[in-house]
């Protein structure tokens, strides 16, 4: 009787450790965002809710690192573009021709205007952040700020098992958002 009953147990075991409730939904995510195929769910922490001030220190970090990044770029064209300008002039002194003249010198007008809108923008981005695309992250922070015990989530840390295209199986961890009602995958933490 117990080896008859014994390969059931072990069946019902192992469909009850694999199971969770959004498997599917980790399944297609994986299959989405990283071309995963998911084979198997091998780890599940307790599902623990994620508010506003849990949010707030990854905005933070974000918009850190979106400002930073926007400032190197403008500065980098600054530089490219000032050194054109150079270059264009270097060039234009040495010209002959009069009518080649007015072409570069438009051409050097035209990269002038270009360099001083690039100052613009780098002078809007330091004193006016909320009037550029940092305004997005300021106006989260800004709410996330003032309401900071609001529930906006659920965060469960999930350890998957499966591979990609032909490439050896693997085990991935990442910690998922769940909605409030706990019922849909919505993103993946990336710095939880």
């Amino acid at each position: 009787m117990i080896k008859k009953l014994l390969p059931v147990l072990l069946l019902t075991l192992f469909i009850w450790g694999c199971s969770h409730p959004l498997k599917n939904s980790i399944a297609d995510f994986e299959l989405q965002q990283r071309d995963f195929r998911v084979t198997r769910i091998s780890f599940c922490s307790e599902i623990e809710p994620f508010y506003a001030c849990d949010s707030l220190k990854i905005l933070q970090d974000e918009y850190q690192k979106f400002y930073d990044d926007k400032m190197i770029a403008l500065q980098n064209s600054h530089e490219e573009l000032a050194y054109k300008i150079f270059q264009a002039d270097s060039v234009y002194r040495c010209i002959d021709n009069e009518s080649m003249k007015k072409v570069f010198k438009l051409q050097m007008d035209a990269m002038t205007v270009r360099l001083d809108n690039l100052n613009a923008i780098r002078a809007l981005y330091q004193k006016q952040p909320e009037l550029t695309q940092c305004n997005y992250w300021l106006e989260k922070i800004a709410y996330y700020s003032q309401n900071d015990s609001l529930l906006l989530a659920y965060k469960q840390c999930v350890e998957v098992e499966g591979y990609q295209g032909t490439l050896p199986r693997q085990t991935i961890k990442h910690y998922y958002l769940f909605d409030t009602t706990k019922t849909q995958l919505l993103d993946e933490i990336r710095n939880p």
